[in-house]
């Protein structure tokens, strides 16, 4: 009755995973020589989605309304001076 139930719990979580691999890229803003720390998601107030990224050297804001045309409309650098984790 085990083999059973662990074939069928190894089934569900199989049949589960696949369901994360239906992702398609719409678009790619490269960042060649910089390193990014991270990606946080604003939508303003009409309806367009921005990217806010983490680069090392400053904090880049990308509209992805159209995921096909990113394109970075502001960036903030980062403070002189300070050390860098």
């Amino acid at each position: 009755m085990k083999k059973i139930q662990l074939l069928f719990a190894f089934l569900m979580v199989s049949i589960a995973s696949q369901a994360q691999f239906n992702l398609n890229l719409l678009g790619h803003l490269p960042y060649p020589s910089n390193t990014c720390a991270g990606v946080w998601h604003y939508v303003d107030s009409l309806g367009n989605e921005y990217a806010l990224v983490g680069v090392d050297d400053r904090v880049a804001i990308v509209d992805v309304t159209t995921p096909a045309t990113l394109t970075e409309v502001f960036s903030v650098p980062a403070l002189t001076g300070q050390s860098s984790l």
